[in-house]
């Protein structure tokens, strides 16, 4: 029982496809991870200066609060853990400090893009 001529590079071939297609996977996984944030970072900075700059920096580096409890925008965008699920929780979620604000889903977006842009500045 030999091995037959051409068996061996069939199997390599195959091998090599498993391969290939196992990382191309990977790699598609890797960008959905990556994928961009929702909203446009633009009208989300617009909306900020109309509707939070009363309470919040919103500036790129301003870290210093103008109240005491309202975080600075680039301190969110500093904290790993407020997430684009975490800022979209806290911006649906009424506040006893926090004026009653309602945004569009495009709104949230938009500010949290915003907030997403400030990171390391």
């Amino acid at each position: 029982m030999g091995v037959q001529a051409g068996r061996i590079p069939s199997m390599g071939k195959c091998l090599f496809a498993i391969l290939a297609g196992g990382l191309a996977g990977l790699a598609g996984i890797a960008a959905a991870g990556a994928r961009e944030l929702p909203g446009d970072p633009v009208p989300g900075r617009a909306l900020a200066l109309e509707a939070c700059v009363e309470c919040h920096e919103i500036e790129p580096g301003e870290r210093e609060g103008k109240l005491p409890d309202p975080p600075a925008f680039q301190n969110l965008a500093d904290d790993p853990a407020m997430t684009v699920l975490a800022l979209r929780v806290f911006l649906v979620t009424p506040h006893t400090n926090m004026p009653g604000l309602i945004l569009t889903h495009a709104e949230i977006d938009d500010v949290i893009a915003y907030i997403h842009s400030l990171k390391d500045q």
